[in-house]
């Protein structure tokens, strides 16, 4: 996860500097990423384990889950959907799965065994905030699986190129403050983004041809449509080879500047006509599938297909859809084929113990549901999956040029971090200025080299001179490559100053070779500047850029705890914070903090970090709602500052209020902090928008609360803190969710606040809480969720996340290159989901 620092100076010639709480970064996975210029690699999870016992597909009429239903049936289908609709200029390669929910929300699809509308964010490939919502059951009703992999391109289509629909939903007025939402008076066109089931291709200028804006008018043409008079010029093909920059007003503001323009669209002239669109093959009208596209005209606001492209039998379909997909004499294209849909497809379940290989057919039989008379018949070439048991591979860079009393601290936080390194994982030492020709320790399994490694770094001595970040990287890089596998993950932590730069390519690098970059920024003594390079990135956009996450710390404490926060993350865990703390010093005594545990908190567990020349002074507790004590887990480290007690709440009986408890049994002089986390499915997302240079409009926090769907009529507050005295100076602001001033769509579970003109110029830390209330309510009625409204849920009272301010130093007179001038802007969220 990204800490997406911003730089907040558009109201006065002296940086205003603030930073946004950690937020949860949604589908920045290191794995997701383009390769070359065609092939576009993709994450995504499953809420299920596909190796121990996999589920049935919710709803009536499903089939059973199994590793080849998963990779056959629907990941491959969603690969030739990609294929064809972007008429082969994007192929999906690698798909990177993981099982039971793994990484959460950090990937690009989720594959939701649940009935409920799928819905995705737009234009945030590779950004914050970002995901797709994909649902195996509506309405009661499981999913045909061919349809499913539509479903899931169609959310692509929103989430990777940004599209917005051409669909209409009846009955539901224009709103003139939307223009992304579908609406009643809209006008279809013969679109995989208005009828996924029916249609496999994008629009083209043609499918805009009448120039009257009355029959143009649809949700794609209000916001892209260069011709505001006759709603023109905004058909997908017309956009994804236009730059994002040159889109009208009401596109821009719609990505708000988020939209990627992939390089296999630049200096491309678009199809113009349905004609020129070589990977389209028809539409099916059978008997079973009757619908406005197989008329004879257009029938009121739909767009017809004609006659020559209606294809009278499945059978005919189906050799029409494998022939486009690159297939030859009826059959479908072999995975590896060159020039088809498949040349470079793979699925590799990445948590999966051993390869297998499964035939194409196993669980479909006569279980494959024909849904809305679409008969299916998918190919028989045999297929292979693939499954391995990943190691997680690491590297330390330790920056030596620190000042002496941040080098201490950063070799504690550096051998903390080793020691406790998950079991399993490689790790190398680096560091800048080199100690040697070569790493201050290779790659070597922690299990039988930890003792080596941590004395290593406890022998280090500080070094003058400058930091080389792109030496430094290079080490790295070559040790978390050795031996590595395609299954593996890798991660390089990098404990350096706070300000401190890198090489303006580094982030991309190291996205490209599939490794997150976790920055620690130790905070530095007034008077101390950090090593900078010319044009170069910090270390926020580093760590966003290759999909990993960034920190600053005071002490060694505070860099333990945001280390192993990014290593969990890292190694895909999902939790939520429920409650921090952060003590200078303690006094003889007792101190407790409360939080609130409810069904939605799985495994609870509260982390404590101290200096450990003070374990003997301190002794820890978490008492449950029951008042039974919890001791100390076998895990926790207490020699290198760490305890750790968890209490398991899958049952729900721990609900209510629990206390972690510090008993100090004499003063203490240094740092304690505190971390309580919840394994759970409903998380605090936070972001900043605005208020850099390049982006100088007036700074909004925007947060979302969700789990599979937003949590609406929560009660969120935000807190500004002064970074250098740590005392608030805006307390208690209530964010909203109104649909009034910056809120986009009043109830929708996205809130909102401005802080134009609220601060003057200086260094600022933000906390964020969230409480749910009795009328709090899960809200899956997202902005295009096509088809009737389902009821909202309720969520339960008394449910608490926490966001964790961060702390950044903003210098004085402005910025010369402005720290965060390459992150994009932030999208509002409200536009940004979208449902089919």
């Amino acid at each position: 996860m990204s800490l997406r620092t911003r730089s907040l100076a558009g109201f006065t010639a002296l940086a205003l500097c603030l930073q946004p709480v950690q937020p949860l970064l949604a589908a920045n996975h290191p794995n997701s990423r383009v390769v070359g210029t065609n092939v576009i690699n993709l994450t995504a999870n499953v809420d299920w384990d596909y190796d121990a016992a996999p589920p049935m597909q919710a709803g009536t009429g499903g089939v059973r889950l199994t590793k080849d239903v998963l990779r056959n049936k629907i990941l491959r289908e969603t690969a030739r959907s990609v294929f064809l609709m972007t008429e082969g200029r994007h192929r999906v390669g690698t798909i990177y799965v993981y099982k039971n929910g793994r990484f959460g929300r950090n990937v690009d699809i989720q594959i939701i065994n649940k009935a409920d509308r799928s819905y995705a964010n737009a234009a945030k490939w590779q950004k914050a905030e970002g995901s797709s919502y994909n649902f195996l059951a509506m309405d009661g009703r499981a999913e045909n699986l061919r349809n499913y992999a539509r479903v899931i391109a169609h959310e692509l289509g929103h989430y990777v190129y940004g599209f917005a629909d051409e669909y209409r939903e009846e009955g539901k007025a224009q709103d003139p403050s939307a223009p992304f939402s579908p609406a009643g008076n809209d006008y279809t066109r013969a679109t995989i983004m208005h009828d996924h089931e029916s249609f496999t291709r994008l629009s083209v200028a043609e499918d805009y041809r009448t120039g009257n804006a009355t029959s143009n008018n649809n949700a794609q043409a209000r916001l892209y449509a260069t011709d505001r008079t006759n709603l023109r010029g905004g058909s997908h093909w017309e956009m994804l080879t236009r730059n994002p920059a040159n889109d009208p007003a009401e596109g821009k503001d719609f990505h708000e500047g988020d939209r990627t323009w992939f390089a296999a669209f630049r200096n491309l002239t678009p199809p113009a006509t349905v004609a020129q669109l070589t990977r389209y093959f028809g539409v099916l009208c059978d008997a079973d599938k009757v619908s406005a596209a197989c008329g004879t005209a257009d029938a009121s606001r739909d767009q017809s297909v004609p006659a020559a492209d209606r294809i009278g039998a499945a059978a005919d379909y189906d050799a029409a859809l494998f022939a486009a997909s690159g297939g030859v004499n009826g059959a479908d294209a072999a995975d590896g084929a060159a020039g088809t849909a498949f040349a470079d497809f793979k699925v590799i379940f990445v948590d999966s113990p051993a390869p297998v290989t499964v035939p194409p057919d196993e669980g479909d039989g006569e279980a494959q549901r024909v849904r809305a008379g679409v008969k299916t018949r998918l190919g028989k070439t045999p297929l292979a999956v693939t499954g391995s048991t990943a190691v997680s591979r690491h590297a330390l860079v330790i920056d030596r040029t620190l000042p002496a009393k941040a080098f201490e601290e950063a070799k504690v936080a550096a051998e903390a971090i080793l020691e406790l390194a998950a079991p399993g994982s490689q790790w190398a030492v680096i560091t800048s200025p080199p100690t040697g020709s070569g790493p201050l320790v290779a790659s070597a399994p922690v299990d039988t080299d930890r003792a080596r490694m941590v004395a290593a770094v406890q022998a280090l001595t500080r070094a003058d001179g400058r930091f080389d970040a792109a030496t430094a990287f290079t080490q790295a890089q070559a040790q978390v490559e050795a031996n590595r596998q395609e299954v593996d993950g890798a991660c390089i932590s990098l404990v350096t100053a706070q300000g401190t730069t890198v090489p303006a390519d580094l982030g991309s690098r190291m996205r490209d070779a599939r490794t997150a970059v976790n920055a620690i920024g130790m905070l530095l003594p007034v008077g101390s500047t950090p090593s900078t390079v010319s044009g170069g990135i910090t270390l926020d956009t580093l760590s966003a850029a290759s999909g990993g996450r960034a920190s600053n710390a005071r002490n060694a404490e505070q860099a333990i705890k945001e280390a192993l926060r990014a290593d969990r993350e890292a190694s895909g865990e999902v939790f939520a914070l429920l409650a921090t703390a952060a003590h200078e010093s303690l006094p003889l005594g007792v101190k407790v903090e409360t939080f609130t545990v409810t069904a939605h908190d799985h495994v609870v567990s509260a982390h404590w970090y101290f200096d450990p020349a003070d374990k003997a002074k301190l002794s820890f507790e978490l008492v449950t709602p029951a008042g039974t004590f919890k001791t100390l887990s076998p895990d926790s480290d207490l020699d290198d500052g760490y305890a750790l007690i968890e209490v398991d709440n899958a049952a729900g009986t721990h609900n209510g209020t629990a206390r972690a408890v510090i008993v100090a049994n004499s003063a203490v002089a240094n740092p304690v902090g505190l971390d309580v986390q919840a394994e759970s499915e409903i998380e605090l997302i936070v972001d900043l928008e605005g208020g850099t240079l390049a982006d100088n409009r007036a700074p909004v926090i925007r947060v979302q609360l969700t789990g599979n769907a937003p949590i609406a009529k929560a009660q969120v507050l935000a807190t500004v803190y002064n970074a250098d005295t740590g005392l608030p100076v805006l307390s208690d602001l209530v964010l909203r969710d109104d649909g009034q001033g910056v809120d986009t769509r009043a109830d929708d579970g996205r809130y909102a606040l401005s802080l134009a003109d609220r601060l003057e110029p200086g260094d600022y830390t933000i906390s964020v809480r969230a409480v749910t209330t009795a009328s709090s309510v899960f809200q899956p009625n997202q902005i295009f969720a096509i088809g009737a409204e389902v009821p909202v849920r309720p969520v339960g009272a008394g449910l608490v996340r926490g966001s964790v301010g961060g702390l950044i130093a903003a210098p004085q007179g402005g910025h010369a290159a402005g720290p965060a001038a390459g992150l994009p802007p932030a999208q509002r969220p409200g536009p940004g989901d979208e449902g089919r």
